[in-house]
């Protein structure tokens, strides 16, 4: 259980400043790099999103770990993690292609998505992966679901710091379109932060998450075939993913349990 009284926590105030200085950098920065690189390298200004945040924590003397919810997991904890991770990918597909059915993006946006994550070179796969998957992984977590939901939880319930982080989490994906999608994983992001107080494993799912999905958005139809029918995730994976997402959901819980019962 955490202190709430200590000096961990940024004020609503410090963190409104911080969330606007932020947008600005990182909406500049990538401006600047799509004039001078393209659309594909600004996704290296992804980094940015913790800066402001990082400076502010050393500015005003705060423990990093602490504040950016760094704390460390058990094997068992990562293990379900993981479990979860794979299972909340395979629902949250089924349930892009749910959306895009009933709201279709526009054909030119799909089309500049398509290739932005294409990798059409060793260089594009590192910026890719390095970007999409590492950089966001982590900066994201630590902004959204390490002070921006702790601070939130320290004033009002987890359940509502957990719905506001992953609203704010889908607002600066810029995307109307995954907008319901992206709060339904930023749930599942939230809830892991807070049930195991550590941003480890939302970092973990939220990697995995954009990972997989650049994997398929760079492989061939013909290679999804034992996956999806092209519309739709097959049945028995979704069926599989939901047990699994259960379980693995429970089995965490008794393994979080534990570890905080060994720690008194």
């Amino acid at each position: 259980m955490e202190n709430h009284n200590d000096s961990s926590y940024f004020s609503p105030q410090q963190l409104i400043v911080i969330f606007i200085i932020t947008f600005f950098l990182v909406t500049g920065v990538g401006a600047v790099i799509i004039f001078l690189g393209g659309a594909k390298y600004s996704l290296l200004s992804e980094i940015l999103i913790i800066i402001p945040a990082i400076i502010a924590a050393i500015y005003y003397k705060k423990p990093f770990r602490q504040t950016f919810r760094i704390n460390k997991i058990s094997p068992a904890v990562f293990f379900y993690s993981l479990l979860i991770s794979a299972a909340i990918f395979v629902i949250g597909d089924e349930l892009d292609r749910l959306i895009y059915l009933l709201f279709p993006m526009p054909d030119e946006l799909m089309e500049s998505l398509k290739q932005l994550m294409q990798i059409n070179s060793v260089t594009d796969g590192v910026v890719l992966v390095m970007s999409g998957v590492i950089f966001a992984a982590f900066a994201e977590e630590m902004l959204f679901r390490g002070i921006l939901q702790r601070t939130i939880e320290k004033y009002r319930d987890p359940a509502i710091a957990m719905v506001l982080s992953a609203v704010f989490f889908a607002i600066i994906h810029f995307n109307p379109w995954s907008a319901l999608q992206i709060v339904f994983l930023g749930l599942f992001l939230g809830y892991l932060a807070w049930k195991t107080n550590s941003i480890y494993p939302a970092i973990l799912l939220h990697g995995i998450n954009n990972l997989v999905s650049m994997i398929l958005l760079n492989l061939p139809e013909e290679k999804l075939a034992p996956y999806s029918t092209g519309d739709h995730v097959r049945l028995h994976w979704i069926i599989l993913a939901v047990a699994v997402l259960v379980m693995a959901t429970l089995a965490l819980i008794r393994a979080q349990q534990e570890n905080n019962q060994e720690s008194f």
